[in-house]
């Protein structure tokens, strides 16, 4: 039930290249194909653990950062930025909140957040944002 010694020529391709390549070595044989799935499933895990692990490395940096320059309209707005990524919007409008303190007119920052309350659903909100961004430019 072990992967094929091929397994390392499959990771490298691109996935259907991969696909096509280990069908070809596993000879139609169901059971391979059931060992790939597996193996697909595992390196699916990996690459989501890894992902992980930077987003986790970058927040740390961004704290890091804020720690150094508490006040920086980028750091501010780039880990805003992360945070509407990872899905915390509300630890991302405290940050676009406290850019826009520090510098009200940022045209990046008023549409990144107009960007994540779009996000939201809250257009009206949006908009306003938008609008603010293009008469700060």
């Amino acid at each position: 039930d072990a992967i094929p010694e091929a397994a390392p020529m499959v990771l490298g391709a691109d996935p259907e290249t991969g696909e096509m390549q280990f069908r070809a070595l596993a000879g139609g044989d169901s059971k391979a194909g059931e060992r790939y799935d597996e193996f697909e499933e595992e390196v699916a895990q990996e690459y989501y653990q890894a992902k992980n692990a930077d987003l986790r490395f970058a927040q740390s940096l961004f704290k890091d950062a804020l720690q150094l320059a508490p006040s920086s309209v980028e750091g501010l707005c780039s880990y805003a930025n992360l945070k509407r990524i990872l899905r915390d919007f509300s630890g991302a409008e405290e940050l676009y909140r406290r850019a826009l303190e520090a510098s009200p007119d940022h045209a990046g920052v008023l549409g990144r957040y107009g960007l994540m309350v779009h996000l939201q659903g809250d257009t009206e909100r949006a908009a306003n944002f938008y609008r603010r961004s293009l008469k700060s430019d």
